[in-house]
């Protein structure tokens, strides 16, 4: 699953657009299939190539994914209590589900941060007076930032980031 959400989010734009993707994910049907766990997320920064609109969108979309599973693992888990000679669905959910969870928080760490990116470029387009020193340091903020964790977004497993993401946030409010 989270294979899947990172190669979605990375490809993306070309799977929008029909254009080849980079890497190679396996199948159920073929298990001798490429399937690529590594995956070079640093072009997430470049807002042309990956629109920030449409990235919150993609992102979002994984957090659904993991919602629809939960809800799916709850439903079979209730349907089968329910008949009490069937074998019971006792699998342990944070087994399950445990890495799903701390990628669905980088997940939506990452749609914080592009938001916030998103309202300052907002701000900095509709030319407010006086907003340039803001919108400035704003920007410096993000780029100190995207220096910390430049091919580290997508890995959940790294808590760099996540220690990163705070100062960023301090940061953040200040410019605010």
């Amino acid at each position: 699953m989270i294979t899947n959400c990172k190669f979605n989010i990375v490809n993306f734009r070309n799977i929008k657009l029909g254009l080849p993707v980079k890497g190679k994910m396996g199948s159920l049907t073929d298990p001798k299939q490429e399937v690529t766990t590594s995956f070079d997320d640093a072009g997430l920064w470049d807002e042309k190539k990956f629109p920030h609109d449409e990235l919150i969108v993609v992102l979002k979309s994984c957090q659904e994914l993991k919602e629809a599973y939960i809800k799916q693992y709850n439903f079979t888990k209730e349907r089968l209590e329910s008949m009490p000679k069937a074998r019971q669905f006792d699998f342990n959910m944070t087994e399950i589900f445990g890495k799903f969870d701390l990628f669905s928080r980088r997940v939506r760490k990452l749609i914080d941060l592009f938001s916030t990116i998103r309202q300052f470029k907002t701000l900095e387009k509709h030319n407010l007076e006086n907003i340039d020193p803001i919108v400035s340091q704003f920007n410096v903020y993000v780029s100190s930032f995207k220096a910390k964790c430049n091919k580290q977004l997508l890995d959940y497993k790294d808590d760099t980031f996540d220690r990163d993401f705070v100062e960023f946030n301090v940061d953040v409010s200040r410019v605010e």
